[in-house]
């Protein structure tokens, strides 16, 4: 599902692209019509230039820079709201604070339903409400903490991938349910970095 996704992106993209491409070429064209004003050929071949390098407005493009994740994570490394999506559909979100030095948050997950190979293949119910997470522990590269579903307790370990970019699993039991395919980690991406709460804000 990951690779057919990335290529409907990529088709979008070259779509968008395409359609400016012909739009520069209008007025180039035009530029040619009118070449005796002389001012109208350079901002056309500045234009096409900016199309070329990828910087026409609404054009999204990949800069193939990595940003490494912490050698040695600290928590405030793990700071922010952490989404899964599929489809454009978040099915788990994940806030992490620091209140007087030390992590705390919540978790809210929704309905998914797995592939064979362990990928999430669809989303049946977005997010719902937030719930406290608990027992959160930093050791080494795994931060790893508690949540509680109604009579289920559910243990996660969280590991940075990327500056906002993480891996979460549910540990679940083993053997799994008969049937089950092995969940892969869902991959979660930082939409927004929060302020320390010190002490005097918290009262």
């Amino acid at each position: 599902m990951a690779g057919r996704r990335l290529h409907s992106k990529t088709a979008g993209a070259k779509l968008n692209f395409d359609f400016r491409a012909s739009h520069f070429a209008t007025i180039f064209a035009l530029g040619l019509i009118f070449l005796t004003a002389g001012w109208l050929t350079a901002p056309s071949q500045v234009g096409a230039a900016q199309a070329f390098k990828g910087e026409v407005p609404g054009l999204s493009v990949l800069q193939g820079k990595v940003e490494k994740p912490p050698e040695k994570p600290q928590p405030r490394d793990f700071v922010g709201v952490w989404k899964a999506t599929f489809q454009g559909k978040t099915f788990t979100a994940l806030t992490l604070k620091l209140e007087n030095d030390k992590l705390a948050g919540t978790l809210r997950t929704g309905e998914v339903d797995l592939a064979p190979d362990g990928e999430v293949s669809n989303v049946n119910q977005e997010v719902g409400e937030a719930r406290a997470i608990f027992d959160i522990k930093l050791e080494g590269q795994i931060l790893s903490f508690k949540d509680k579903d109604g009579d289920d307790l559910n243990s996660l370990e969280m590991k940075l991938t990327g500056a906002n970019r993480a891996e979460l699993w549910f540990l679940l039991p083993d053997p799994l349910p008969q049937g089950m395919p092995v969940p892969r980690p869902f991959r979660l991406t930082r939409t927004e970095k929060l302020p320390h709460i010190s002490n005097a804000l918290v009262g």
